[in-house]
Formats: C-alpha cells, sequence, structure tokens
C-alpha cells in the first residue's frame, strides 16, 4: 500500500474509536476496527496497514492483547489521554503522520504488534457519564511494574482496592448488626466528611429494621372518627347523586323545550286577543277560532320560527293558565278555541304567575 493514503487510514481509525468509545468502554478488536476502516476509506485495511502506521509514532495507539491466538489484539486510545482531547487531536495527528511520512531521508519499518503490548500499560477510558472504568490487561503474563493488575501475590479484593485507592476497613460487631465499622489504624484513615459513611449508628439500624419489617401493625385499620352533625358516606352518596340528577332535568332537551312553550305565552295571547278584538260582529259572550287559523296568523307574526306543534302546545298551557277566558273544543275532526271576554291586565297577571310557577 502506498504510504501517501496511511493519514487517511489513521484518521479514519481515529474517528471509528471516537464514536465506539462514546457509547462504550469496552476495547474493540482490531478486526472490527479494520473491517470498518475498510467501509470507510474504501482501501484495504488490515493488521499490517495498521503496523505500517505505528511504525512511524508508536505511542498512536494503545494496543491491547485480547484472547489466545496471535493476532488477537485490541486498539484503544492512548493512555493518559481523554476522549474529548483525542477528539480534538485528530486533525493534529494527520497532520504530523503526513510530514513523517514526506520526509524520505528517514526510514519507518513497520512495527509488530506483539513488540508494542509489552510497552502497554492499563488502558483507561472516560466515558460521556465521568465515570472511569478500568480495562482489562494489556498482558497475559504477570509484571512487577504493573502493580495490583498484574501482581499475582495479591488478593482480588486487595488488588482491586489498590487500584482504586481505597483505603481497606474491617467489619466489627458494634452496633448489633454488623454495620459498623473500625479502621486497622487509626492514621490509616483522616478525618473527614467521607468517613461518616462508613459508620451507621445502632438507633439508626434498629429505625431502618422497623421500616423494612411486615409488622401487623401496619395491616390493622383504623375507624376515623365522624364529627357530630356531618354526614356518613352513604348519606353524602345519596345527596351527591340527587344533585347530579337535579343537574340532568335542569339542562335535558324537554325542561329546554318547555320553557321555550312558556315563553311564548304572553306573545300569543296577544295575537289572540287582537284577533277576538277585530270581529265586533259575533256575540259578545264568547268567539271561536279554529286552530290552523290561529297557526297561521301566529307564524305570520312571530319574527322567529315557531312550529305547529310548539303553537298547539303553547295554546294548550294557555287554558291553563286562564281556563275561564280560554278553552279548547272539538267538533268532529276539527280542533278550536273558544274565547271569551277577554281582560288583558287580569290575563297577563295571571299568565306571568303560572310561568313563574311551572
Amino acid at each position: 500500500m502506498e504510504n501517501e493514503s496511511l493519514p487517511g487510514i489513521l484518521s479514519s481509525i481515529d474517528t471509528l474509536l471516537c464514536l465506539h468509545f462514546a457509547s462504550s468502554t469496552t476495547i474493540p478488536t482490531l478486526f472490527e476496527i479494520c473491517t470498518k476502516a475498510t467501509h470507510l476509506t474504501k482501501r484495504r485495511v488490515d493488521q499490517s496497514v495498521v503496523e505500517q502506521i505505528v511504525g512511524y509514532d508508536p505511542t498512536l495507539y494503545n494496543v491491547v492483547y485480547t484472547g489466545t491466538s496471535c493476532n488477537d489484539y485490541g486498539l484503544s486510545i492512548p493512555s493518559g489521554v481523554s476522549l474529548a482531547k483525542f477528539g480534538a487531536s485528530i486533525p493534529h495527528r494527520k497532520t504530523r503522520l503526513e510530514e513523517k511520512v514526506r520526509d524520505t531521508s528517514t526510514s519507518y519499518p513497520p512495527a509488530k504488534l506483539a513488540s508494542l503490548v509489552r510497552l502497554q500499560k492499563p488502558v483507561f477510558v472516560e466515558s460521556p457519564s465521568k465515570f472511569h472504568r478500568h480495562s482489562l490487561s494489556v498482558s497475559s503474563s504477570p509484571s512487577k511494574d504493573r502493580g495490583g493488575f498484574g501482581s499475582a501475590s495479591l488478593s482480588p479484593t486487595k488488588r482491586l482496592a489498590s487500584n482504586l485507592d481505597l483505603l481497606p476497613v474491617t467489619p466489627t460487631k458494634k452496633g448489633g448488626a454488623g454495620l459498623d465499622y473500625d479502621l486497622d489504624s487509626p492514621t490509616d484513615m483522616p478525618d473527614s466528611p467521607t468517613k461518616s459513611r462508613y459508620r451507621t449508628s445502632p438507633s439508626k439500624v434498629t429505625k431502618l429494621s422497623e421500616l423494612l419489617s411486615n409488622s401487623p401493625k401496619k395491616f390493622v385499620l383504623k375507624q376515623m372518627p365522624v364529627e357530630k352533625g356531618s354526614m356518613s358516606l352513604l348519606e353524602r352518596i345519596k345527596l351527591k347523586e340527587k344533585l347530579r340528577n337535579e343537574e340532568k332535568e335542569l339542562h335535558s332537551p324537554e325542561k329546554a323545550y318547555r320553557e321555550r312553550i312558556l315563553s311564548k305565552m304572553p306573545q300569543l295571547y296577544d295575537v289572540i286577543y287582537e284577533l277576538s278584538s277585530s270581529d265586533e260582529d259575533l256575540l259578545p259572550q264568547f268567539k271561536c277560532f279554529s286552530i290552523p287559523k290561529i297557526i297561521s296568523m301566529v307564524q305570520d307574526s312571530f319574527t322567529l320560527t315557531i312550529s305547529e306543534q310548539e303553537v298547539k302546545d303553547t295554546i294548550s298551557e294557555l287554558t291553563k293558565a286562564i281556563p275561564s277566558r280560554i278553552e279548547i273544543i272539538e267538533q268532529g275532526s276539527i280542533l278550536a278555541i273558544k274565547v271569551h271576554k277577554l281582560n288583558r291586565e287580569e290575563d297577563l297577571v295571571n299568565i306571568n304567575e303560572s310561568i313563574k310557577i311551572n
């Protein structure tokens, strides 16, 4: 492969590592990175290409041994470099490699990955959530210069404590519940706000055990006292149901229709009053008018539309309000109203009282 294409491949591998560690803390395998870089650069990228790149600068990546085969390697960002800083340095890394590639006076032979593994230290990757995770050991053989990661003489618990920089604590029987801790030595941990989290008082332990216990007292139902003069639950339910039914009746279509009929009674009375006053040739005792004639005159005189049924229902309400003045008579199939001598002032008073009652 031409060396001029190596800076572009380096930039692609750097971008893939940034995308990987942005959502994961595991170290990707070399095969996985090479496969993705091949699709990204449209050039064949394999272990030999990576060895050519790290031959120019062995500190470009951390090479991690991830298995038992001789080709089980992983790539990670350099030690001590945060993910954000590594992403910002991608253009500078590419430019620096381009300068070394153009420098023909110095030869840079490919570096074997196996030789780089023995020089690496454990990798720490800073994830976006600001938590620091420890990766697997980068070497399959123990080494003294790796501290807790390669020391076979330390137990797993002490090895983890030494790498996390935590002071060991030993449990005691103080407090009766085994939740209180003492330090091995008074000088092992200085007095600090974080020291209090290692100690729990016996009183707090007792309260906590009471909260977590399923005591029968928690399941005893107690009757709430009822104040004098207040309604019981059943009475309140009945009252609420009664109010709901009254509200339904108040806003029902039948109620609205009846109110509309009652409101038209004074206007219909005026039509009948004018009609009875205009016929002077009839006898003064009473006068008769057919219902169809009354309906026609009412529909012509009202500004708003009114149906025949509404006129009939309004006449029926008038006969109930002033029965001595107006009554309905039926002769065969003909309906008519019999109108006696009217007194407008008295009749309107009686009509308004009937409207208020209904």
